[in-house]
C-alpha cells in the first residue's frame, strides 16, 4: 500500500550480482535494512530498473513481480521483499491506545 517502506533482497548464485544490487545494506560487517518507499501511487523506484507498481499486492506477489521484472537484467535471482518500519494504529475499548511500530 501508499507509505509501506519494503526491503527488498536480490539472490544469486553471481556474486557480483549480489553486491551489486545488495550494497547499500551496510560495510564493514554492519547490517541495516535499506527500505523503498511505496508512493501514492503504489510504485517503488528500485535501482536500475526503475518504477515498480506493487499496488495491492501481496508480499508474495509483490516478490513474483520485481523477480520477473529484473529477470530480464538477472536470470535464476531470489528476491525478497519484506516490510520495514510499520505502524498499526490501536484504538477502543483497549487498555493501552496509540500507535505501534512493528518490523516484522
Amino acid at each position: 500500500m501508499p507509505y509501506d517502506n519494503l526491503y527488498i533482497r536480490v539472490l544469486s548464485t553471481d556474486e557480483q550480482t549480489n553486491q551489486l544490487f545488495n550494497a547499500n545494506e551496510g560495510s564493514s560487517g554492519l547490517q541495516f535494512m535499506v527500505s523503498y518507499p511505496v508512493d501514492e501511487d503504489g510504485n517503488i523506484n528500485y535501482q536500475f530498473i526503475g518504477n515498480v507498481n506493487v499496488r495491492d499486492l501481496t508480499i508474495s506477489e509483490a516478490s513474483a513481480k520485481i523477480q520477473s521484472v529484473l529477470s530480464d537484467y538477472v536470470p535464476r535471482a531470489s528476491i525478497i521483499v519484506r516490510f520495514v518500519d510499520n505502524k498499526v494504529t490501536v484504538i477502543g475499548q483497549v487498555e493501552h491506545q496509540g500507535l505501534y511500530t512493528f518490523s516484522q
